[in-house]
């Protein structure tokens, strides 16, 4: 084992393979924090994009409700304007029926 001093602190060298497996080692740390730190941006990455896709999914969501709801109410409104035509209908072929029965010569209405 070599000794050397540098900035007041004695450190050693080791040689052979006490030196191999010292890189070895610390190759392995910087491949484990490397790791970690990759997992942990993947992490944060996925959590900001399940977080945009639910805000979207929400807003779709509510935008279809709203859809749904126009289609509601103009189903509404076309269901009451065939009635209200159903009945003008129905008014005029009384009317057209009592006009025949008042005037049973008439051919049509003038």
């Amino acid at each position: 084992m070599k000794y050397w001093k540098k900035d007041n602190i004695t450190r050693t060298q080791h040689g052979g393979i006490a030196m191999v497996i010292e890189r070895i080692s610390n190759v392995f740390i910087v491949v484990v924090v490397a790791l970690v730190l990759a997992l942990a941006i993947f992490g944060l990455v996925t959590l900001a994009a399940e977080n945009y896709a639910v805000k979207s999914m929400t807003s779709i969501m509510t935008e279809n409700q709203q859809l749904r709801i126009a289609l509601g109410q103009t189903n509404a409104a076309y269901i009451a304007k065939s009635d209200t035509l159903a009945a003008i209908q129905k008014a005029i072929a009384e009317f057209n029926s009592k006009q025949q029965a008042a005037n049973p010569n008439a051919t049509g209405t003038k």
